[in-house]
């Protein structure tokens, strides 16, 4: 797939093929169809802040789910979604008082095992999936907590500007997740 990829802190992007790996446990591909370039992308292009290089940015994003991973309960292909910097791993005492935003282990929603296959490469090598999201590509694949459903097939192109644009976080106001069990992960 193509992405834009950050290969240096001089704030450009370059396009490239990159691989995505398949969906696993709690993972959720979405075909991307819009995406927010934030300040908060810039500020990461140009200063070091730690992110292994290369790195896919853009944490906000709205599409439409084309695979799920085994153990995906809130979502099926088709599902008209937003995408979000904010991961909740369902399991610390925050996520369980439905306190998501609150998560002390978010950490949790990544592939952070040494020897892991990385959810992006480039020529068998990792490339960083900034936030998780990875958003400034044709298709992101997150963990599916970090995604609020849309009823229907609502995503209109002006929809998919404005939630792109605004943030997740309304998203998830105009889309109220569920307490108990349904936030809840193994």
């Amino acid at each position: 797939m193509k992405a834009a990829i950050l290969n240096n802190l001089d704030g450009t992007f370059q396009i490239e093929e990159i691989e995505i790996d398949e969906p696993r446990d709690h993972e959720v591909l979405v075909e991307v169809k819009a995406s927010g370039l934030c300040h908060s992308d810039l500020h990461f292009a140009e200063t070091d802040f730690g992110v292994p290089l290369p790195a896919v940015l853009g944490h906000e994003l709205a599409g439409v789910v084309i695979a799920i991973g085994p153990e995906v309960r809130e979502f099926e292909i088709g599902d008209h979604v937003v995408g979000s910097l904010i991961q909740f791993c369902g399991h610390c005492k925050a996520c369980q008082a439905g306190r998501t935003w609150q998560c002390t282990r978010p950490e949790q929603t990544l592939r952070a095992d040494e020897g892991d296959h990385p959810r992006l490469c480039r020529h068998g090598a990792p490339v960083t999936q900034v936030f998780g999201t990875g958003a400034f590509a044709e298709k992101a694949l997150v963990h599916e907590t970090s995604l609020p459903r849309f009823p229907g097939n609502c995503l209109s192109r002006r929809l998919l500007c404005s939630v792109a644009a605004r943030s997740p976080g309304r998203a998830r106001q105009l889309t109220p997740l569920r307490s108990g069990p349904a936030t809840q992960w193994p």
